[in-house]
């Protein structure tokens, strides 16, 4: 996993070395993902194949992310 801030955005990275998958499953994780990311401005671009593990990657825009003051958490805001 990997946090990074790129060209004003915010790089969210999950990488592993399982079996990887041709087309996803049924089920609403992949797709949430999709539809969060994009609420919030983002892309979420996700990369597998059988055998050779999966990559999901998630690029928000900085000026959707608020800290809360005296804490280290933060928020994101959809338009």
């Amino acid at each position: 996993m990997s946090i990074s801030l790129e060209d004003e955005r915010l790089v969210l990275s999950v990488k592993d070395d399982g079996v990887g998958f041709k087309e996803p499953k049924s089920g609403n994780g992949l797709k949430n993902m999709l539809l969060r990311s994009a609420a919030l401005g983002g892309d979420c671009i996700m990369e597998s194949s059988n055998g050779h593990g999966t990559l999901v990657k998630v690029v928000l825009p900085i000026d959707k992310i608020t800290s809360e003051p005296g804490t280290s958490q933060f928020k994101l805001h959809a338009e």
